[in-house]
């Protein structure tokens, strides 16, 4: 259980990283990379994971407590959370690249038009007795 609080929460994470039946989809999406390769990334991501499942637990208490229900917080709730995650950011990242790429043609298109006036315009001066 983690209490947010608690400096093995890295540990913990680990732990529960390498006992979750990982989805190979997941295992190699762009997102575990990313945070492969940058610890700073992956302190943070670990620090959200145990943010979540702190305040999980305590609206699956809150939920016991009020409905008498039962509410369980898994590992394959964690890499839900993690794909849909990885799907966002994909899915945002995309319109970015898409809406970075039209502004450079919107760019390129006004710098070829300038090329075009300035062309007209010495033919103009040429032209003007």
């Amino acid at each position: 259980m983690f209490d947010g609080r608690s400096s093995k929460a890295s540990i913990g994470a680990a732990s529960f990283i390498s006992t979750a039946p990982i989805d190979q989809t997941l295992a190699q999406s762009s997102l575990l990379v990313q945070l492969a390769s940058d610890p700073l990334a992956l302190r943070h991501a670990v620090e959200v994971c145990v943010r979540i499942h702190t305040k999980a637990e305590d609206a699956s208490r809150e939920l016991l407590r009020e409905r008498g229900r039962h509410n369980y917080i898994t590992p394959a709730n964690y890499l839900q959370l993690l794909k849909l995650y990885a799907n966002i950011l994909e899915q945002q990242s995309n319109r970015t690249d898409a809406k970075r790429k039209r502004y450079a043609h919107g760019v390129q298109r006004i710098r070829d038009a300038e090329i075009v006036v300035s062309k007209l315009n010495e033919e103009l001066r040429v032209l003007t007795p």
